[in-house]
């Protein structure tokens, strides 16, 4: 396929774009207008920035660590893109994480017999509905759909807690100069460290899983989770496979953020 017409709407990271930009150039050339796919901000107006893109004639969205918005307005969005043949993909700095789809069959026979999730987040900037969407999108990514029970805030932390089916959750994100996450699974005889970068690192996810016949230690995927995502758009456009919705998972959890907010912070 030939090289797709890329430009960034107000807002994204000029030097993450530029970064793989850089390193696809047989996929994308820089466009000033008339873009094939338009890279968007997950900031508050990300829905309405991403409805602009779609109805000024982008293939593709792109959008970035989106916040908490209504989650119709989401759905929305995913009818209005799907109308005009569009499609609208979303990149997190953690659930999309590359490692995590490359290992993907080896964790989830692990996951299977998962009893417990623990999870930590640390960031610079704490909203604390943006936080637990944080928390479900990377359980989501590892398989577990996640309905949470409660939440407490504090001023510098966010506890929730909940479970995804039979397995509990817990999970902390506090307030941090320091941006990462951790994914600590306990199972039976055997459990799962997954330690995820902040976007803008060169650092690598570490998988390992210990069992009792000892610790393995996963291959590193060095890949961010952006340039990841810019081949699997180039890909799909170039097959006409739109895959599953993203927009629509991304508002069963925002949705299930919302259920949490609605019965009240401990």
């Amino acid at each position: 396929m030939s090289r797709l017409r890329i430009t960034i709407a107000e807002g994204v990271s000029r030097d993450s774009f530029d970064y793989a930009l850089a390193t696809l150039p047989e996929s994308y050339v820089i466009a000033d207008s008339a873009a094939d796919v338009v890279v968007v901000d997950g900031g508050a107006d990300w829905v309405q920035a991403c409805a602009r893109a779609v109805d000024t004639g982008a293939r593709a969205v792109i959008v970035t660590d989106p916040v908490v918005v209504d989650a119709e307005s989401i759905l929305a969005l995913d009818h209005r893109a799907d109308e005009a043949g569009a499609l609208v993909r979303v990149v997190d700095q953690y659930a999309g994480n590359p490692a995590l789809a490359a290992h993907g069959r080896q964790l989830r026979a692990h996951l299977v017999v998962a009893t417990a999730v623990i999870l930590t987040e640390t960031r610079a900037e704490l909203s604390p509905a943006d936080a637990a969407l944080s928390v479900v999108r990377t359980l989501r990514a590892l398989g577990f759909d996640t309905e949470l029970a409660h939440w407490t805030v504090r001023p510098h932390s966010v506890h929730v807690a909940g479970s995804a089916g039979a397995v509990a959750v817990e999970a902390v994100v506090s307030r941090s100069s320091h941006a990462g996450q951790r994914v600590q699974v306990l199972g039976s005889s055997r459990t799962i460290d997954i330690a995820l970068p902040a976007a803008g690192t060169s650092t690598p996810a570490r998988l390992t899983v210990t069992t009792l016949d000892g610790e393995d230690k996963l291959a590193s995927v060095y890949e961010a989770a952006d340039r990841a995502e810019w081949r699997r758009t180039h890909d799909l456009l170039g097959s006409g496979n739109t895959g599953a919705s993203q927009l629509r998972e991304l508002a069963a959890d925002v949705a299930a953020v919302e259920r949490m907010i609605a019965q009240g912070s401990r």
